[in-house]
């Protein structure tokens, strides 16, 4: 068994280097152990007839309706989830990879969300530590915000660009949901 995943992981790494050669990634800060080399994405029926994209047990949908945070969590409670937390920098580099292929010119919900105890929490009720990519000068609680958001793809200040900042729970924005699973799928 462990031969076989073994060899799947070898031939997913060698797939997912051909498709994301040059393209460029955020920086992301983690705590997370160093990445192992890409594994290829597996699409997934969800149960409403739309598709996920499935990486090391972590299933992702994107929604392009544009909701206010509180809806959008909603949304992703309902299929299973939350909104997207993407734990780590390989999982968050293959979020932002997912979002940049529906819209580059769009910013979307990321799950990390300012408490009353002056805490960043993860929709899941973790605190968030250092694996989120916080853009420069991220978060500054402007304007009182009090959630969060990955940054437009097209955006020309690379200290920003598919990074998170933080934002005001009342925008409208698209989202991707998150759910873990035990098998994958």
């Amino acid at each position: 068994m462990m031969k076989q995943n073994s060899n799947a992981i070898h031939n997913m790494t060698d797939t997912i280097k051909a498709l994301v050669a040059g393209q460029s990634k955020p920086k992301v800060q983690t705590t997370s152990p160093p990445r192992q080399g890409p594994m290829q994405p597996q699409p997934v029926p969800a149960s409403n007839g739309n598709n996920e994209e499935c990486l090391m047990q972590h299933c992702f949908k994107v929604h392009e309706a544009r909701l206010n945070r509180e809806q959008a969590e909603q949304t992703c409670q309902a299929d299973g989830g939350h909104l997207v937390m993407a734990k780590s920098a390989y999982l968050y580099d293959f979020v932002v990879r997912m979002k940049n292929q529906v819209s580059r010119d769009d910013q979307f919900w990321f799950g990390a969300k300012f408490t009353d105890d002056r805490v960043w929490l993860y929709p899941d009720g973790t605190p968030v530590v250092d694996a989120v990519p916080w853009a420069q000068n991220e978060p500054n609680d402007h304007n009182n915000y009090k959630c969060s958001h990955i940054v437009f793809g097209n955006k020309n200040d690379p200290g920003r660009k598919d990074l998170v900042a933080d934002a005001h729970c009342s925008y409208r924005l698209s989202f991707i949901c998150e759910r873990t699973t035990a098998d994958g799928k």
